[in-house]
C-alpha cells in the first residue's frame, strides 16, 4: 500500500510562506509527501498589493473525495492555515477515514499574531482549532494562539517563565500529547517552550532574536520540528536544530537583502542551506541525543 505524509496549508505563488517552504524542508528531511491546499494566493498578504485569493474549500472537498477511494494511507497529517472553520470540520471528519485513521496528527493552529486574530477570523475558528488540537500528537501554536486556545491573557513581552510553563500545561490539558509554544519574543531573545510526552519532560529553550520579523519563519519551524518528530527525534533536539538552522537562514537573508536591495517581504532565503539541514536531520535520526549532549 502506498503511504505518504500530508501537509495541509495555503499556497502562495510569491513569498516563501506556508506550503512552499514546508514542502522543501519536509522533502529534504526524507518524508514522502502529499499536499492539500486550503487557499491559493498570488502572493502572501504581508505587504504585497492586489493579492488574488482563492478560497479552495470546494477543491479540498474534491481532493479528499478522490483520496478516500484510493488504496493508500497517510503516516501523518500536518495542518497549518485554514481559511474558515468549515475546512477544519472537514479535516476532523477526514482523520477518521480509512486513509487517515492511523496517521499521527501535528497541528500548527495558524490564526493569530501580535495578540490578535487574523482579519476575518472569529471565535468559531478558535473553537474548531481547539477541538482539532485536542486530537493531536503534537501542537505548535505561537504565543498569541496559545492564549486564544486556552482563553488566557498573558503578555508575551513580559511573561515570566512560570507563566509560560502554566500556559504549556493549559495547552496540554486540551488533549494533545506533546506541545510546543514557538517564538516567544522577549527583548533580544526568543523563548521556545515545550512538553515532550514521550519523555514526560517540560522545558524552555532560549535562542537569539535575529533582525525584524520575517514572514514564513513559523512555517519553517513547524516543518523542521514535524519532520524530526515523525522520525522519532526528541522535541528538545528538534527545537534546537530548527532554531539554529532558521537563524542561519535569517542572517544570510539579511546580508542578501542589504547587498542586493532585496525587499524582505519576498521571504527568507533558505535554499542554500537545505543540504546542511538534511545532513543534520540525518545525524539526529542516527544519534537522537546529539543536541542533548551540548
Amino acid at each position: 500500500m502506498y503511504k505518504s505524509n500530508l501537509i495541509i496549508s495555503d499556497l502562495s505563488g510569491i513569498g516563501k510562506v506556508a506550503l512552499l517552504p514546508m514542502i522543501s524542508i519536509a522533502s529534504v528531511a526524507g518524508l514522502e509527501l502529499s499536499i492539500l491546499p486550503t487557499t491559493i494566493l498570488s502572493s502572501h498578504t504581508g505587504g504585497f498589493p492586489n493579492v488574488y485569493i482563492d478560497d479552495y474549500s470546494d477543491g479540498m472537498d474534491a481532493f479528499l473525495n478522490q483520496w478516500m477511494g484510493l488504496d493508500m494511507e497517510f503516516n501523518s497529517i500536518i495542518t497549518s492555515y485554514f481559511k474558515n472553520p468549515e475546512q477544519i470540520e472537514r479535516i476532523k471528519d477526514f482523520i477518521t477515514s480509512e486513509q487517515a485513521k492511523n496517521a499521527k496528527l501535528i497541528v500548527d493552529p495558524v490564526m493569530a499574531d501580535n495578540g490578535k486574530l487574523y482579519r476575518g477570523f472569529t471565535n468559531e475558528h478558535v473553537k474548531s482549532l481547539r477541538i482539532l488540537c485536542g486530537r493531536a500528537n503534537l501542537i505548535i501554536p505561537n504565543f498569541s494562539e496559545a492564549n486564544l486556545l486556552t482563553a488566557s491573557n498573558y503578555d508575551e513581552a513580559k511573561a515570566s517563565e512560570k507563566e509560560i510553563m502554566t500556559l504549556i500545561k493549559k495547552l496540554k490539558s486540551l488533549g494533545s500529547k506533546s506541545v510546543i509554544i514557538s517564538g516567544i519574543a522577549q527583548e533580544k531573545k526568543i523563548i521556545i517552550a515545550y512538553y515532550d510526552e514521550k519523555k514526560d519532560d517540560y522545558g524552555l529553550i532560549h535562542t537569539d532574536r535575529i533582525g525584524d520579523k520575517f514572514f514564513g519563519t513559523g512555517d519553517m519551524f513547524t516543518s523542521v520540528v514535524a519532520s524530526c518528530f515523525l522520525q522519532d527525534v526528541d522535541l528538545k533536539s528538534s527545537i534546537k536544530l530548527a532554531s539554529e538552522w532558521i537563524n542561519t537562514c535569517l542572517k544570510h537573508s539579511i546580508e542578501l537583502n542589504n547587498k542586493e536591495n532585496r525587499n524582505k517581504i519576498f521571504g527568507i532565503s533558505y535554499e542554500k542551506y537545505l543540504g546542511e539541514l538534511a545532513q543534520k536531520i540525518n545525524e539526529l535520526k542516527n544519534n537522537k541525543e546529539i543536541y542533548n549532549e551540548r
